[in-house]
């Protein structure tokens, strides 16, 4: 124990010394931010504004989380063996790591005047996309398959614009790949191609060659766009005259000659949204109904039947209403579970059940929407690959589901939770998102917070350690 203290102390002396000495800070762009204000000379005034607020906390933050990963571990650092077993490795600096961050959360949390101007964070498997009011589109995480946009297969933990995108009105992502739609209707994509889920960028299935795109090209295949959708290794369009176009191999391959399918659903008119689950799409009629179409197994189109269409050719498929179900104003598919929301603020879901992503207090699957009991004026629902998370009036965010990786924010990684619960100490939330396993929340105030699965640094967080309660991401301008 006193060897231990010795080392926290003397870290802790380091801690001073850096911030002492500390003349500038590296920001996310490249800019250079000094420490103190020339004008005000405030301490902690990292980028120079003559104020300190959440910027500044979240700037500092990341360089003492740099500061940590540059710590030294040798043999005659015995002081740092804070586990006692005569050792000095990476179990104890993460143990070291873990105490720091828990003083760094500590830190005040002060609100910033347009702090971020974000419009969207989509979150794949694990990259990211961030969409700015100005139009433009930033990126972080897993590279390896070209789904950042960046010219490389490098990944990032920090926000990078992607350059050749403007004007940008929504985006999405799949698994490993990304959607962007601008403002004239035209669709831009990029990523993996594995199931030529980028339209245009076509090669046949036989080819061996990666089948990746590293920039984002305009899909001349379809314009006049209305709006998109991507899920998994899929892409869905809607144009402006309401029909519905599914790009993919199909789910379960008869061969390695599978035909590419660039497919118009038929009958199905009058969409006013669309999400895509695993196996299955949902949509949202403009009269409030809900059809889906696609794999059934375990009720996920919510018809009362195990009933799913032929997964071998898109060509047999055709949308089934939803039981029971009218006044809908928003859909969302997760992976094997579908979610609505009412428009008397109340939560409907269906279909697997595996981790308790329907939030009806069990494991068993569901073949008809069920009202989520205890959830009221809600606003805003989405789901993630297992888990589901919801919005209510009053900014506070319910989630429940599974939790591995600390997707329900709870500062946990238990296994699940069965019925909603709130996430503690967030509140005055407008908008929220459900990546594949992490979750995103926008406060009122403009700054963002995530948590969840961080693997490649796809939180914007500063680390690739998953994260288990929010924490406030910043976005370089």
């Amino acid at each position: 124990m006193r060897k231990r203290l010795i080392f926290l102390l003397s870290f802790m002396c380091f801690f001073t010394v850096v911030i002492a000495s500390f003349n500038h800070v590296q920001g996310l762009t490249g800019t250079t931010y000094s420490v103190s204000s020339s004008d005000s000379d405030i301490i902690g005034d990292v980028n120079g504004d003559g104020e300190i607020n959440s910027i500044d906390v979240t700037v500092l933050k990341r360089y003492l989380l740099r500061k940590i990963n540059e710590l030294p571990v040798s043999d005659y650092l015995w002081s740092a063996d804070l586990n006692g077993d005569n050792f000095i490795d990476s179990i104890d600096l993460t143990l070291l790591r873990r105490y720091i961050l828990k003083i760094i959360k500590k830190f005040p949390k002060e609100q910033a005047n347009n702090f971020t101007e974000v419009v969207e964070f989509e979150s794949g498997l694990s990259h990211s996309i961030i969409l700015k009011k100005d139009g433009t589109v930033w990126a972080l995480g897993d590279n390896s398959s070209g789904q950042l946009g960046l010219g490389d297969v490098l990944a990032t933990k920090e926000p990078v614009k992607i350059e050749g995108l403007s004007d940008i009105v929504a985006i999405e992502t799949g698994i490993n790949h990304s959607l962007a739609l601008k403002k004239d209707g035209t669709l831009w994509a990029w990523g993996d191609n594995s199931s030529l889920q980028l339209i245009d960028n076509i090669k046949i299935p036989s080819d061996i060659e990666e089948r990746i795109c590293k920039i984002p090209f305009e899909v001349k295949t379809h314009s006049d766009v209305k709006s998109i959708a991507a899920g998994y290794a899929r892409t869905l369009v809607i144009k402006n005259d309401g029909s519905v176009w599914i790009h993919s191999l199909p789910p379960i391959k008869k061969s390695e000659n599978s035909d590419y399918i660039s497919l118009k659903i038929e009958n199905l008119g009058n969409i006013k949204s669309v999400d895509v689950g695993k196996g299955h799409i949902i949509s949202l009629r403009e009269d409030g109904t809900v059809w889906s179409w696609g794999d059934n197994v375990w009720g996920q189109m919510g018809d009362g039947s195990q009933n799913h269409h032929n997964t071998y050719d898109y060509k047999y498929y055709e949308a089934t209403q939803a039981k029971g179900l009218t006044g809908i104003v928003q859909v969302s598919a997760g992976g094997l579970h579908s979610v609505a929301l009412k428009d008397d603020g109340t939560v409907w879901t269906w279909g697997g059940n595996f981790y308790g992503e329907i939030g009806n207090g069990t494991d068993q699957y569901r073949l008809e929407p069920y009202m989520v009991e205890g959830l009221e004026d809600i606003i805003a629902i989405d789901a993630g690959n297992n888990h589901t998370v919801a919005l209510k009036k009053d900014g506070t965010v319910w989630v429940w589901g599974k939790n591995d990786c600390g997707q329900l924010g709870n500062g946990s990684t238990d296994r699940r939770s069965l019925r909603p619960v709130m996430v503690e100490g967030l509140t005055g939330v407008i908008s929220i998102k459900a990546g594949m396993e992490n979750t995103i929340a926008i406060k009122e105030d403009g700054t963002i917070w995530a948590w969840g699965k961080n693997d490649f640094g796809q939180l914007g967080e500063g680390s690739m350690d998953n994260c288990f309660s929010p924490v406030q991401i910043l976005i370089g301008d």
